[in-house]
């Protein structure tokens, strides 16, 4: 405080922020909400839990207010909403992206007897040789390390013949999560068994 009763600028600020109920940008994320969740909705990617999704939301929301310009016009609420849309548009593409590579690195089950024999199918009466058992053990044992646990109960369970709402009951979960980690699982077996 200055000697003639006069607050100074740091003080001011310090009072200022002392008496805010709510930040501005909490003002603002609950002010975009209904965008937000609009936008949310049209989107599925599987990769994404929700808590991810609006991180996501929050990050967009941050670069919006950083790279707006009034002088354009447009109205913020339509240029988050832009901006949120081609950022989830964005997400997408890498997904999609990222699809195509595993499945380029795919092959068909005519071409692996093609190249290794009948053997490989199970009903040949050629047995598996030990290295191609422990090949497949330290492959499968390589997999289990990439999931995370969440992942291994959804995928035991899965094994075991559970169907997916069997599934959710048991873990107490829902469904979207289950089938969200249903798809890393079989996505993460494709790229060990690619390895």
């Amino acid at each position: 405080m200055s000697g003639d009763g006069n607050l100074d600028l740091p003080e001011l600020l310090v009072m200022l922020i002392q008496n805010m109920k709510e930040t501005p940008f909490e003002k603002l994320i609950k002010l975009c909400e209904p965008i937000t969740y609009s936008v949310m909705n049209r989107y599925f990617l599987p990769d994404y839990e929700r808590e991810d999704v609006l991180q996501e939301t929050r990050s967009v929301l941050i670069e919006a207010v950083e790279t707006y310009e009034r002088e354009e016009g447009m109205r913020f609420l339509q240029y988050y909403h832009m901006s949120l849309s081609n950022h989830f548009n964005m997400l997408l593409r890498k997904e999609h992206a990222q699809k195509r590579k595993v499945n380029m690195k795919t092959t068909s089950l005519d071409g692996l007897v093609e190249d290794a024999g009948l053997h490989i199918q199970g009903t040949s009466p050629n047995t598996t040789y030990p290295e191609d058992a422990t090949v497949a053990k330290e492959t499968y044992s390589n997999y289990l390390i990439d999931l995370s646990p969440f992942e291994i109960e959804v995928f035991c369970l899965f094994l075991n013949g559970k169907e997916q709402k069997e599934i959710v009951k048991e873990l107490n979960s829902t469904l979207q999560k289950v089938r969200s980690a249903l798809y890393r699982c079989s996505r993460k077996l494709r790229a060990a068994i690619n390895e």
